[in-house]
């Protein structure tokens, strides 16, 4: 995941990234948890991977220059800013964060 090299947002791109997102959460769905917990301050807090799935399953693209947003989430849906320049990596890592958002 540490290539500094661009890519361009292609479906198998984002197959790739999405299934080391997958993989990522998966690993880490305990230390998720302890820091929802941390910064919500109630124990009872829940995550759903199942979120993330959908989340993953349901990329789309968009282009916004003025706003520069790298991406959203709708909770049903994750968008992905062509304006930005991705690599491999901050694709991973913004799909996690958009995931996260979601569960």
């Amino acid at each position: 995941m540490g290539s500094i090299i661009n890519i361009e947002l292609t479906r198998e791109n984002i197959k790739l990234a999405a299934k080391d997102t997958k993989k990522w959460i998966n690993n880490n769905v305990d230390r998720i948890h302890k820091i929802g917990i941390y910064y919500v301050r109630n124990d009872t807090i829940t995550i759903n991977e199942k979120q993330c799935d959908v989340l993953l399953n349901n990329v789309k693209l968009f282009y916004n220059e003025i706003d520069k947003h790298w991406a959203e989430t709708d909770g049903e849906s994750i968008w992905l800013n062509t304006w930005k320049t991705w690599t491999y990596s901050l694709l991973v890592y913004t799909l996690i964060h958009e995931c996260i958002h979601g569960m």
